[in-house]
């Protein structure tokens, strides 16, 4: 997913890497922001005598979670930013909508 994105922005560099840089920093603030919450519950688990397991499975899990969330997420970015600069020129309409002039809504 990663490399599809990075290999799209090569195309037209100027027009899409400032809106790919957006979402990779507001994607950075927002795994900051989790992290200090997840260190303290951690912290917290830890803090008792034998919740060590349940803390490193709260961890793990946040781990692969928030992994595969993040890899849906390209995903479905690559295909706004395939759609939206595929031919240089803006769609109309959102990619994850129908066009006006279909009658089916998705």
């Amino acid at each position: 997913m990663f490399n599809l994105v990075s290999n799209w922005v090569y195309s037209r560099y100027n027009l899409i890497y400032p809106e790919v840089l957006s979402k990779i920093l507001d994607k950075e603030a927002q795994y900051r922001t989790e992290a200090a919450q997840i260190e303290k519950a951690y912290l917290k688990m830890v803090s008792k005598k034998g919740n060590e397991q349940k803390a490193i499975a709260m961890l793990t899990n946040y781990s692969v979670s928030t992994f595969d969330a993040l890899t849906k997420d390209w995903l479905q970015y690559f295909t706004y930013l395939f759609v939206k600069y595929m031919d240089g020129t803006p769609p109309l309409f959102s990619p994850f909508s129908s066009p006006p002039w279909c009658s089916f809504s998705t």
